[in-house]
């Protein structure tokens, strides 16, 4: 009975392992309108949304709402998330080998972006609208060097009114193979445990040296 259960179990893992997770993300932003990001799973089958408001004159960019009622409320500023980009370098060394591999293992099927941008100024809103375009370009074309990328399509239109406008919707279609995840997570376990024995090592090999010195100096 016992073969039995981890023959199951070792069957059932390798079935999981060759499924693959369709992971689709939606983000909608407006400038003085309900922004929000929608993550959804296995079809529609697990879906989160995070529903994002502009505050002004406050310090922060965004307050993050999980749903509707609001279970949490956490204000982001831009000098938090520029923090957390500079964290992100630097302990992305740390986890290359692993992050290169999962990388290689996603595939985008698609990207698309579509912004309405008004400044109030026909100039500036040209210009602003030239700049943007380049970035996401530079990104995407970054981005195929990482990951593969089926589909891309980037469209920025102008609104020339007297008003402020902007308008954007991303959306992204990711497939990763469960058993990929799974190899990382492994991999990730491993080089926890290997750092814990360096680090018990290190100590233990500090004190017996401690204690060799000690037991000279008395002699």
């Amino acid at each position: 009975m016992l073969i039995f259960l981890i023959v199951l179990i070792v069957a059932l893992v390798l079935i999981i392992s060759f499924i693959t997770l369709r992971i689709n993300i939606k983000i909608s932003l407006k400038y003085k309108g309900k922004s929000y990001i929608r993550i959804t799973l296995l079809k529609g089958l697990i879906s989160l949304k995070f529903d994002l408001f502009l505050i002004t004159g406050k310090g922060s960019l965004y307050s993050f709402n999980k749903s509707k009622k609001g279970t949490y409320d956490v204000k982001i500023s831009l000098s938090y998330i520029t923090e957390k980009i500079k964290n992100i370098r630097n302990q992305y060394p740390k986890h290359e080998k692993n992050m290169s591999y999962i990388f290689s293992k996603i595939k985008v099927q698609s990207i698309s972006i579509l912004a309405y941008i008004g400044l109030g100024d026909a100039a500036a809103t040209a210009l602003i609208i030239g700049i943007l375009y380049a970035f996401l370009s530079n990104v995407i074309f970054y981005l195929t060097t990482r990951v593969s990328i089926g589909k891309h399509n980037i469209d920025i239109l102008p609104v020339y009114t007297t008003d402020m406008c902007f308008k954007t919707n991303i959306n992204c279609i990711i497939d990763i193979k469960i058993g990929h995840i799974i190899t990382v997570g492994n991999m990730m376990m491993m080089q926890r445990i290997r750092q814990k024995v360096k680090g018990g090592d290190t100590r233990g090999r500090t004190s017996y040296r401690g204690n060799n010195e000690n037991y000279h100096g008395k002699h």
